[in-house]
């Protein structure tokens, strides 16, 4: 059973496990697939992003509380990126999800990024990350409320 991430939450998976989760208007989710440089093992990362305060959603507030996320559990260095893909659902744009959409796309500029503004669900399928087109509800697979790292709040 694939491990399904909800919102605001951040996991991770090995190679052996596929990941899911959907970008639903207004969040954005995300998966990085991650090889290990000493050993080949894979590692999957999947973020279900969330803002968790109110408007203006400028570009350098949602930057501001996104970057720290990004370099502490999605970094650019150190293991070989083989996959990222983002979405968020595309209904309706608001609460951020542009400005986090655009700040994943200058992130992750260079690498051969999938993404999409009109399809709400990415998993993982092996090694390949697939961005489907607006899917159930998936029963979710953890535990919500210890895990909140992908819900954005401004810095102190």
């Amino acid at each position: 059973m694939p491990v399904t991430v909800n919102v605001g939450e951040l996991l991770e998976c090995d190679g052996t496990d596929n990941i899911r989760t959907r970008g639903c208007d207004p969040c954005v989710a995300l998966i990085v697939i991650y090889q290990n440089g000493q050993n080949g093992a894979i590692a999957k990362r999947c973020a279900h992003f969330s803002v968790d305060y109110g408007p203006p959603y400028t570009q350098a507030r949602v930057d501001a509380s996104l970057d720290p996320v990004l370099t502490d559990y999605f970094p650019l260095n150190g293991n070989t990126i083989r996959a990222v893909g983002f979405t968020w659902g595309g209904n309706a744009a608001g609460m951020g999800s542009v400005q986090i959409f655009n700040r994943l796309t200058q992130y992750f500029n260079g690498l051969d990024v999938q993404s999409s503004t009109t399809k709400d669900s990415i998993t993982t399928n092996g090694e390949e990350i697939l961005i489907l087109d607006n899917q159930n509800q998936w029963v979710f697979t953890n535990q919500p409320a210890s895990n909140s790292l992908a819900e954005l709040k401004l810095p102190k």
